[in-house]
């Protein structure tokens, strides 16, 4: 082998010395490697977020299908589909999530709530416990068919034809019935945005007057056709619209915002007149007036979840007379979804009168008794 082979050959053979050998930046690979770290750190920390966002989504699905608000509809009822008699436990069972009316229940010594969440509540005792001796007081004649998706806040009559009120936002009607088979003739639904309260007949039966829950407006409609012909604003004592009803005798409208208070209006301007103050026999004040009916020269009222109608000296305020209804639809008997006995409407005959509830599948003819 030649010299220069042999120094060729070496020089392959030549390990590179520290001079020449590449060195690799240790700097460079802890910054890399922190990167590393930190990028995995994000992508746990961003895993758990989804983990954690997925067990809360499928908490609140339980959540909001125990308290009803999933709840499929069953189909209806229709007065027309059938004859037989309704069992109030088939009808529909709408979902509960339009009936959210929350409202401060205005009175002189604060305020309560007044809450349509779907759950049962129990009876407002405070008017019951006043009755010495409790007993019916009425005798049932008829019970007639009523639409169990009507959550009713008002009824009147008027020659052969009962008029009535629903309420919840965007499901607030106006409904001409057929007094005796509670058979829907004609309806005329509300804005969205209102929540229709309670109704009476005026002006020979030729008009109607509807309130509104918080919104302030009332309609005047022909109660004909059911067209508005009459937009007005007006204010209680609550600042809330519950009960209408027309005294004949002193052409007013007397209207519940359920406290104990009842206005009294001019039922051509619309103008308070004055203000009555219901009050027990012993002085104590009734809260929760609600639904109103001018019979026999008495005001007739629902109490807010109670089984009673109270019978008021529209002059005076005072309580009369008080109807323990209890017994008509016991509240055992009922599905969570029936709410409070509210609704109330004279018939053609004296000392005759319609009753029912909120989304209740029954209407009541009734005579009240002495």
């Amino acid at each position: 082998m030649s010299r220069k082979e042999s120094a060729s050959s070496s020089s392959l053979r030549k390990r590179p010395t520290s001079s020449t050998r590449k060195k690799a930046p240790s700097g460079e690979n802890n910054r890399n490697l922190s990167e590393q770290t930190t990028e995995m750190r994000v992508s746990f920390t961003i895993r758990i977020a989804a983990m954690m966002m997925i067990l809360f989504l499928i908490g609140l699905h339980i959540y909001l299908f125990q308290s009803g608000v999933f709840t499929a509809s069953s189909k209806a009822i229709s007065a027309e589909e059938t004859s037989e008699e309704i069992d109030p436990d088939s009808y529909s069972k709408e979902a509960n999530d339009a009936r959210d009316k929350t409202a401060d229940v205005g009175n002189t010594s604060g305020h309560s709530e007044k809450n349509y969440d779907g759950t049962v509540q129990e009876p407002n005792d405070e008017v019951q416990k006043s009755l010495p001796h409790p007993r019916k007081q009425y005798k049932l004649l008829q019970r007639i068919y009523h639409d169990p998706n009507a959550f009713t806040q008002g009824l009147t009559y008027h020659n052969g034809a009962l008029y009535e009120g629903t309420g919840l936002y965007s499901k607030s009607e106006i409904r001409r019935l057929d007094p005796n088979t509670g058979h829907v003739y004609h309806r005329m639904s509300m804005e969205p945005s209102h929540f229709g309260e309670g109704l009476t007949l005026f002006d020979k039966g030729q008009r109607l007057i509807q309130l509104t829950w918080r919104e302030n407006v009332g309609f005047i409609y022909n109660s004909t056709t059911l067209d508005v012909i009459q937009t007005f604003n007006f204010v209680t004592h609550t600042r809330e619209g519950w009960g209408i009803t027309h005294d004949d005798f002193t052409n007013t409208f007397i209207v519940s915002d359920g406290s104990e208070w009842l206005c009294v209006w001019d039922d051509t301007t619309l103008e308070e007149l004055r203000r009555i103050c219901v009050t027990l026999p012993n002085g104590e004040p009734v809260w929760h007036i609600n639904e109103l009916e001018f019979v026999n020269n008495s005001v007739l009222a629902n109490v807010w979840y109670s089984d009673v109608l109270i019978s008021i000296d529209p002059v005076s305020g005072l309580v009369e007379k008080i109807f323990n209804f209890s017994e008509l639809w016991p509240h055992h008997q009922r599905p969570d979804n029936a709410d409070c006995f509210n609704g109330i409407s004279r018939t053609d005959v004296e000392d005759e009168i319609f009753v029912t509830g909120k989304n209740w599948p029954y209407m009541y003819r009734v005579k009240l008794l002495d």
